[in-house]
């Protein structure tokens, strides 16, 4: 069954998203078990779990140092015996993408280590956002909460100038993603045509190869489809 969230007719789904992904699958071709679907597949999964990999590690090492050592080992170790983490981290859906971005958003919150990353917090939870899911965005609303708090009580305006920094970055990614997915809809559509014009050349060598003339067929249908329409439309027959 096919629910909302992946009907076409909604449209929350990312071309730019597929295209990413695409890439990933194209260098996987290159190597010697990615000339087949299953390869092509099982590729894709080991590089998502390594991505997710990564950003587990960012994040761990964001927490343990921020919090403690000891939050950072449960942490870690809820992670890993995660079931959900299990199936998530290698699934190829836009909220494991998601994941992924909001992993990174929320160590660039809390690493407050050479001054604060509101913007590049802000820009992670916008890519998963707006790539990813559109709903994980939302998630991005406490931090940015907690900004403008802090902004109305110290009057500090390089508040403003970080969140008004990691919204450009947002609208840069919207703007791309838009790009990318209005592209995809045109090369569809000439692909169509390309293909429309291969099949009407290769009816009309088929007619001429059998000996029948491609414009004297044509016409033999069009006066078949005026004599039977005559009448419907009043015309009288002698």
């Amino acid at each position: 069954m096919q629910s909302w969230e992946y009907s076409p007719d909604f449209a929350i789904r990312s071309w730019a998203y597929a295209g990413l992904h695409a890439i990933i699958v194209g260098i996987g071709r290159l190597t010697p078990f990615g000339h087949s679907k299953a390869g092509e597949f099982y590729f894709l999964r080991i590089f998502l779990g390594f991505v997710c990999a990564l950003c587990e590690t960012q994040l761990f090492a964001v927490v343990s140092r921020v919090m403690s050592p000891r939050i950072g080992m449960i942490f870690l170790v809820i992670s890993v015996t995660a079931a959900g983490m299990f199936h998530a981290s290698v699934a190829y859906l836009p909220s494991s993408f998601a994941m992924y971005c909001t992993m990174l958003g929320l160590a660039s919150f809390m690493d407050w280590r050479g001054g604060l990353r509101t913007a590049s917090g802000i820009m992670w939870f916008g890519i998963g956002g707006i790539v990813g899911w559109p709903f994980a965005s939302a998630l991005v609303i406490p931090f940015v909460g907690e900004e403008i708090l802090m902004m109305v009580m110290t009057n500090e305006l390089e508040a403003f100038h970080r969140l008004l920094d990691g919204t450009v970055r947002s609208l840069l990614v919207l703007v791309s993603q838009k790009h990318v997915s209005g592209l995809f809809p045109t090369l569809r559509s000439w692909g169509r045509h390309f293909n429309s014009q291969l099949t009407f050349s290769s009816t009309r060598r088929s007619l001429v190869c059998h000996g029948t003339s491609f414009n004297t067929t044509f016409s033999a249908a069009r006066q078949k489809v005026l004599l039977c329409t005559a009448p419907s439309r009043g015309i009288t027959m002698l």
